[in-house]
């Protein structure tokens, strides 16, 4: 659950932007990890002869093998993702019927400055490559004006602000270490994030299939989270690999390192 919660205090400088809480469901017979989903989506151009064609994709963003049906309309077709692809979709009116343009800028949050991001698009979606930027919360401006279809000393302009969103394009950092007290082997692995909240963690044996861990504490709920994993011999340690995966579907792998 996610809220604009204002502080208190209104003479303090501190202020909450948002509330986040995380729950583990009880056992109803078959049970699923805890999970948040933050997966950055992008849609389809409609009715185009090409599954790699992105709605919203521009020459500056487009990454070799991808092409972009641009036939000036704002429809998008089947949702699709591609890693570091931030999908832009707004909506505007001009009560003249103007023909408008639009441009795009952006700041991270607690920024003043705002930076252009494109100008002069005609359709009302864009495909922001987020890799071009550092990982963070950043808020978007979209400015739609009718100056094409109007003298400058007639033309005007209106412009609107999105809520903050993360952007996050970095994995998981995953840390290992072997516990053989008692007579019993003990993986600990320790999983962060700088910037996004942990969403789950898989475990294969020796090209097997994964199999999903959960934290110490019960929840994946932080940056931070902890795991045991019981082994059962030393051969099946050597051939441990543990999987790492964050809200934003950003994914590290790792062998277990023996020591």
């Amino acid at each position: 659950m996610e809220g604009g919660l204002g502080a208190g205090n209104a003479t303090s400088a501190a202020s909450l932007t948002s509330v986040t809480i995380a729950y583990l469901p009880r056992t109803t017979g078959r049970q699923s990890p805890p999970s948040r989903s933050a997966r950055r989506s992008n849609f389809q151009r409609p009715f185009t002869g090409d599954d790699s064609a992105v709605a919203g994709l521009d020459d500056a963003t487009r990454r070799p093998g991808q092409v972009d049906s641009n036939n000036g309309s704002a429809s998008v077709g089947r949702r699709m993702y591609q890693k570091g692809l931030q999908t832009l979709q707004w909506k505007a009116e001009d009560e003249d019927g103007d023909r408008l343009l639009y441009s795009l800028l952006y700041r991270r949050e607690g920024e003043v400055e705002w930076h252009e991001l494109r100008s002069g698009l005609t359709d009302a979606v864009f495909v922001w490559d987020t890799a071009t930027v550092a990982d963070g919360r950043y808020i978007v401006k979209v400015v739609a004006s009718d100056a094409s279809a109007n003298t400058a000393d007639r033309a005007l302009a209106g412009e609107h602000e999105s809520d903050a969103f993360d952007i996050d394009n970095t994995p998981p950092l995953i840390a290992t270490e072997i516990d053989r007290t008692g007579g019993t082997i003990r993986v600990n692995v320790t999983v962060r994030d700088a910037e996004s909240v942990i969403d789950h963690v898989d475990v294969a044996v020796g090209g097997g299939g994964w199999t999903t861990i959960y934290p110490t504490d019960g929840v994946a709920d932080s940056r931070t989270e902890r795991y045991q994993i019981m082994v059962k011999s030393e051969a099946e340690l050597a051939r441990m690999v543990v999987r790492a995966v964050d809200v934003m579907q950003n994914t590290a792998s790792q062998p277990v390192v023996v020591r």
